[in-house]
């Protein structure tokens, strides 16, 4: 009889070690469908506009040193100094992290776009 009632239990005891397995499977599988998925795809959006944008703004920033540097050229006479080039290049850091900043605001002004827009429910 106790081999019998240990078989028994032994029995018991796996099968709630399988169901517990397979129900979080379910349960795993179900968060990924209604929670991970959607948010994937919203920070693939995200991730594209931002790369849009910053490349418009990378290309615009360019442009913007490319004037600067030719009119600096023109008023003189296309030298430049050593000392001058040290603060051209702190001045384009500068330039970089405004630019920087003004694309991490864009970014978030998205992201707080594209979550309105995916929960009307919010709203109501």
């Amino acid at each position: 009889i106790n081999t019998r009632e240990a078989a028994i239990n032994s029995s018991i005891i796996i099968l709630t070690i399988l169901l517990m397995m397979f129900f979080s499977y379910l349960i795993s599988t179900s968060v990924t469908q209604k929670v991970l998925d959607p948010l994937e795809g919203v920070l693939s959006k995200v991730r594209h506009c931002a790369s849009s944008i910053y490349q418009r703004a990378e290309n615009m920033h360019r442009t913007m040193r490319n004037w600067r540097r030719c009119s600096e050229g023109i008023q003189r006479g296309s030298s430049l100094n050593l000392s001058l080039r040290g603060e051209e290049e702190e001045e384009d850091f500068t330039a970089e992290t405004l630019l920087l900043e003004k694309v991490i605001g864009k970014i978030a002004v998205l992201s707080e776009i594209a979550m309105q827009r995916n929960n009307p429910q919010d709203e109501e």
